[in-house]
């Protein structure tokens, strides 16, 4: 009997996912361990992530003649351009464990497929076709955002001459919480492209998207419209902008998803904190109380901030400062706030972060994960060295529902960067030390 020959290009993608599985599983399979999955969930979810995220992570880096990997693309999931991140869920229900990705095409950054959509775009098609279009996986949300916010290649050359030196090419990323027998995706999409071709701004490009969905969601979304629309009339003469930057989505029925928009502002004191997660004092309510509670108590414990006035260490990088994320959701009066620090840019080194985040975690009740984080979060990425590198705890999310305290912790796979890269002055700063390129061609 004679074996069945593979053809170049199915060699290639075997090659590249076997790249991507050496750089995602350990890391996977030890969170999942720490965070008390069965070893049937371990299987189960590895599965899941072999067979629909890591073959759309892309080529296979090639290797510089210095010897570094070189990205095929330029990712804004990570600071150093990884294309996939882990991050780790913790509250009083449990832990849970998410991947998120950017699905990167064969083409991603050149003019053929300038923004990256193509790949995305093939990755909800695998998922809406196993699950036939409905059920644990919706695409009509998709289909809109789509629709609205994907641009045509031949506009490329005309949108990157508008970008900023430093601005990502990312349109989608996807992330699955692993939970349940069809983890259902989570999807990102970034509209700096379409409002550049259009001359307007990110965030109205989102509320316009909103707005033609047949839902009931313009009770929430007016309250974060007004608000930005009140900043930014009042801010001082040379105080930045605050505008959206980002929505997701479930990717779920359209009346039972969650929408998530994203600001981004570069001042970082806790009063001003105060005033975004609040949208100025009108969702002023005691389970916001409590989540401006818990981010004081991560100012004190992880950033060493006690005063309301005073700011995190200034940086002009392009993800530095904080980030909230306004969920609403079809029939719903007013948002829930989340926030989002960046602790690469401000925490230190990772094994202080990680310390850091063990008193952090023993002061909000978290016992077990006070004993245990330093050691599960080295053991999880053991190739590092915590006491000298900077870059693999990404960002914290913070946000307190009934239940009390939610706490996220997102990490950097790093595959291009070594963690101990420094800026022109001699400060460590890791993946941040990586600069953005548009098109590749």
């Amino acid at each position: 009997m004679v074996a069945a020959t593979l053809d170049p290009e199915s060699v290639r993608a075997q090659e590249d996912s076997k790249f991507w599985w050496s750089e995602l599983s350990p890391p996977l399979l030890s969170l999942m361990q720490s965070a008390g999955y069965s070893a049937e969930e371990q299987d189960l979810y590895a599965d899941f992530v072999n067979q629909f995220v890591v073959p759309s992570l892309g080529p296979e880096p090639r290797t510089s003649k210095s010897g570094a990997r070189v990205p095929h693309f330029d990712s804004f999931c990570s600071d150093d351009f990884s294309p996939a991140e882990l991050s780790w869920n913790v509250g009083p229900k449990g832990y849970k464990i998410r991947v998120g990705s950017e699905p990167i095409g064969a083409h991603a950054g050149t003019t053929r497929d300038p923004f990256n959509q193509d790949e995305p775009d093939a990755v909800m098609a695998r998922l809406l076709r196993l699950h036939g279009g409905r059920g644990a996986v919706d695409g009509r949300l998709w289909d809109v955002f789509k629709r609205h916010m994907f641009v045509d290649a031949r506009h490329a050359e005309t949108i990157v001459s508008k970008m900023a030196a430093n601005e990502h090419m990312t349109t989608n990323t996807i992330s699955f919480d692993l939970e349940g027998e069809h983890p259902a995706p989570k999807v990102y999409f970034y509209p700096i492209p379409v409002s550049l071709l259009r001359d307007t701004h990110a965030g109205d490009v989102i509320a316009e998207t909103l707005q033609q969905l047949p839902l009931n969601v313009t009770p929430s979304l007016r309250h974060i419209t007004d608000f930005l629309a009140r900043h930014n009339r009042g801010r001082a003469h040379g105080a930045e902008n605050l505008r959206p930057e980002l929505v997701a989505f479930d990717a779920v029925a359209p009346e039972l998803a969650r929408f998530k928009i994203y600001v981004r502002t570069k001042a970082t004191c806790m009063a001003r904190v105060r005033d975004i997660y609040t949208l100025g004092g009108a969702l002023a309510r005691p389970l916001v109380e409590g989540g401006l509670d818990l981010i004081r108590l991560f100012y004190l414990h992880v950033l060493g901030l006690t005063a309301p006035e005073e700011e995190l260490p200034a940086s002009s990088h392009r993800t530095a400062g904080i980030i909230f994320n306004m969920e609403i959701k079809h029939n719903q009066a007013r948002p829930v706030p989340k926030v989002y620090i960046p602790v690469r840019h401000y925490g230190g080194t990772d094994l202080r972060i990680a310390q850091n985040l063990s008193a952090f975690f023993r002061a909000c009740g978290f016992a077990h994960m006070a004993e245990t984080y330093v050691d599960a979060v080295q053991k999880a990425f053991c190739t590092q060295d915590f006491s000298t590198t900077i870059g693999r705890h990404s960002y914290v999310g913070l946000s307190f529902n009934k239940a009390g305290p939610y706490i996220t912790m997102y990490y950097n796979t790093m595959t291009f960067s070594a963690g101990d890269e420094r800026d022109a002055a001699g400060k460590l700063v890791g993946p941040a030390a990586w600069k953005q390129r548009h098109l590749l061609d």
